[in-house]
């Protein structure tokens, strides 16, 4: 039974084996043809878009191709102008510096278009790719066995893709077409760009540095008029093609205003108003004078960089208006803010007389005057100029100074023009005009950082992080200042000369030999190691930093921490200057000498001072006597130490006799305590155990009295005419040494009195015998 049913189970299996393979073999041509199917709808789909996309790329393309060839003619335009402004080789360096800004606008502005068009090359790539890699996977050979109408599907789909290639090869084509024409055009204008940073240094040089003759009148009424007349069409033809060129750029200028000047003045007026508490009195007046002042400012910097970013045309008119308004509102707005650290100060603004001379010398750098006439202007501008700063009496200390200094600049760039210089004194009054204003500005900053600083609650290592950041605001103002002086510079003569020459100008003394950027560098090194050295004395000063600390203990750590810092500023400074340890070396050996000599009581002083700081045996605010002096330590120096007597006298005694001589130090380890005895003495027969609750009385009801160690009483002496007593206390304070006692001698005083006990004072008896052999008087 057994083997039967295993027999059937064999010829079922063998019946299923022969069956099986004929199914699969009918159904599988079914699920290829399937698979296949699916794949050419899925291509046939990605074809269809890739075509749109192909489609939208053409029509982009078209479009590239009618938009940058306007620009292309257009700065091909401006090109061609520019190169024969190169070939007619100008002599006047208004005229190069005016087309070198020409020329550094044309190559921004062709940066700045060819940008869309990379991106457009971008993303035709991308297609191309796409179209490439569909073309490559259909190139796959398939079965000969594949039916008639899937091969056609696939032939079309390969010719569908192939046609995408060369339509995008040839977009691809027309874009690297419009490429080459950029790249000419970038090199046509890096070439005048090149020439003309060339030629402008030379040509400043000859206009500053060429004497020419200085005259206030023309040579003849006949040359004055052929003087006016020739300038009056010059004046015509510049300020047409000034005109024109800043109607051109209308849609640039709009720019400025929106991308520029709103944000910029948007931000300087909510600093502004977050500021407002910080200054009085508070005006309506000054607020308008404020606003007005940042408007200014932030247009001006707004055409400043819209020159620098090639949105607008850097024109000769335009550069006035720019100069004019950054100036003017610099210098507003750095009065308002010096008005900070005196808010109860009502003056006139006292550089108002400069930026005027400023603003007439760059006006009358755009007319060029016939050379008779611009010397006369000028010179009056100057005569102007002294006069009104005569006239106004500054308050605060910069503005003084400027006011000294000015007559002397004025005549020293009058001696500049009469020896043929005038130029060179028109450039020198206006950098003058702008380093003034510029160093107000920064003063004005610097104010506004600490009214900031001061706002904030100083406590903890916040206070010290206020300071530091407070020193390093300055430090970083004043630097800004240096650089945006010389940054106006740069643009006033269209050239980067000024960094150029300033970064390879080289000081030689002797074996030494560096340039001007190490001296700049040791200059910021010095604000840095200042601004630590005001944020460590400040920390100190700090009580909730530096808790548990007394006072001269906080002056001996800010001393040598001050004497630490400039010290590593002296050794970076040197290896800046390129100042060689070794040559040190080898002055201090010979400076040895001098010591043994004649530096012996400097350097025994020097030593004695470090010995003081460090032993803290003397610290400021101790009361010390010194052969009978009694004085307040005021300052231990590295040389000497600052007393002050009760006299209020300042002695500075050198440290070598404090550390040498016998010094009293009342004050010692903060111990100020003092111990006095007052000698009283009575009549024989004064009750002495009253006489002694009396001063014990009076000695625990003083204040300065401390009561322990507790006051005490001494029966000193049988005098030859009195009692003696003496009264032994222990002020709180070395202060009340003198002012105590005395106030103790008017309280006992006062309770003998009261109690009827009399303090004695010198007394003689004298007996007369008649034996002695005395004359008798009679009454006549």
């Amino acid at each position: 039974m057994f083997a039967r049913w295993l027999l059937w189970v064999f010829w079922v299996l063998c019946a299923g084996f022969c069956v099986l393979p004929s199914a699969w073999a009918d159904t599988q041509p079914a699920a290829a043809d399937q698979v296949l199917e699916s794949f050419l709808q899925f291509k046939n789909l990605e074809l269809d878009r890739l075509a749109r996309e192909v489609d939208a790329a053409q029509s982009a393309v078209g479009d590239a191709e009618t938009t940058h060839a306007q620009i292309l003619d257009r700065m091909g335009e401006r090109l061609q102008a520019l190169e024969v402004v190169a070939r007619l080789m100008l002599s006047n360096p208004y005229d190069m510096r005016a087309a070198l800004a020409e020329a550094q606008f044309v190559a921004r502005n062709l940066e700045k278009e060819r940008a869309p068009l990379e991106n457009l090359a971008r993303d035709l790539n991308l297609k191309n790719s796409a179209a490439a890699a569909l073309a490559e996977e259909l190139e796959r050979k398939w079965a000969a066995t594949l039916d008639k109408d899937v091969r056609a599907g696939l032939v079309d789909i390969r010719t569908r893709g192939s046609k995408l290639v060369q339509v995008l090869g040839a977009l691809s084509n027309r874009i690297d077409k419009l490429f080459g024409q950029y790249t000419t055009a970038q090199q046509r204008a890096a070439a005048l760009v090149a020439q003309f940073q060339e030629k402008l240094p030379q040509i400043w040089e000859s206009e500053f540095l060429e004497p020419k003759p200085f005259r206030l009148w023309p040579l003849g009424w006949a040359e004055a008029l052929q003087d006016l007349a020739e300038w009056g069409v010059n004046m015509r033809l510049l300020l047409g093609s000034q005109w024109a060129s800043i109607v051109r750029e209308d849609q640039g200028l709009l720019g400025v205003l929106v991308l520029f000047w709103l944000p910029f003045s948007a931000l300087g007026l909510i600093v502004y108003r977050r500021l407002a508490p910080l200054f009085p009195p508070r005006s309506s007046g000054r607020h308008v004078a404020t606003a007005t002042a940042i408007l200014s400012l932030s247009l001006g910097v707004s055409l400043l960089a819209a020159f620098f970013s090639g949105r607008v045309s850097q024109t000769s008119v335009l550069l006035v208006a720019t100069h004019a308004l950054i100036v003017g509102g610099a210098q507003s707005l750095g009065w308002r803010l010096r008005l900070l650290a005196h808010p109860k100060t009502w003056t006139w603004q006292p550089l108002l007389p400069l930026v005027a001379f400023f603003g007439c010398s760059i006006v009358l750098e755009l007319l060029r005057l016939p050379l008779w006439l611009f010397h006369g202007v000028w010179l009056a501008l100057v005569v102007c100029t002294s006069l009104g700063m005569g006239m106004l009496q500054p308050a605060f200390l910069y503005e003084i100074w400027i006011r000294r200094l000015n007559p002397w600049v004025m005549f020293f760039l009058v001696l500049v023009a009469f020896s043929g210089r005038a130029r060179l004194a028109l450039l020198g009054g206006e950098l003058w005009c702008v380093g003034a204003v510029a160093g107000q500005l920064a003063l004005g900053v610097v104010a506004l950082a600490h009214s900031s600083a001061a706002m904030n609650k100083r406590e903890g290592w916040r206070a010290l992080a206020v300071e530091l950041l407070t020193s390093l605001a300055s430090l970083v103002v004043w630097t800004g200042m240096i650089f945006s002086v010389l940054g106006w510079l740069a643009v006033q003569l269209g050239s980067n000369m000024v960094f150029e020459r300033l970064s390879t100008l080289q000081f030689n003394w002797g074996e030494f030999s560096f340039n001007f950027l190490r001296v700049v560098m040791v200059f910021l090194l010095f604000q840095v190691v200042r601004s630590l050295a005001a944020a460590w004395r400040s920390m100190l000063e700090n009580e909730t930093v530096v808790a548990g600390l007394d006072r001269g203990g906080k002056a001996s750590l800010a001393r040598v921490g001050i004497y630490c810092l400039w010290l590593c500023f002296g050794l970076v400074a040197m290896h800046l200057l390129g100042v060689s340890l070794t040559n040190l070396a080898v002055i201090a050996g010979g400076l040895s000498v001098g010591i043994g000599f004649g530096l012996q009581t400097l350097i025994n002083n020097f030593v004695s001072g470090m010995i003081l700081l460090f032993d803290r045996s003397l610290r400021p605010g101790d009361i010390i006597e010194l052969d009978g002096l009694w004085a307040v330590v005021r300052n231990v120096n590295i040389r000497n130490t600052e007393v002050q007597t009760f006299d209020n006298a300042t002695i500075l005694i050198p440290n070598s006799e404090l550390i040498s001589g016998r010094l009293t130090n009342w004050t010692h380890k903060n111990d100020p305590r003092i111990r006095r005895d007052i000698a009283v003495g009575v009549a024989y027969g004064s009750d002495i155990a009253r006489v002694k609750a009396l001063l014990l009385e009076a000695a625990v009801e003083h204040p300065a009295v401390l009561s322990a160690p507790a006051p005490q009483v001494i029966f000193a002496n049988f005098g030859a005419s009195s009692l003696d007593f003496i009264l032994r206390v222990w002020l709180r304070h070395v202060d009340f040494s003198v002012s105590a006692p005395s106030e103790l001698r008017e309280a006992i005083d006062q309770k003998f009195r009261e109690a009827g006990i009399e303090i004695a004072f010198p007394q003689m008896d004298i007996h007369l015998r008649a034996s002695d052999g005395v004359l008798r008087l009679r009454r006549g």
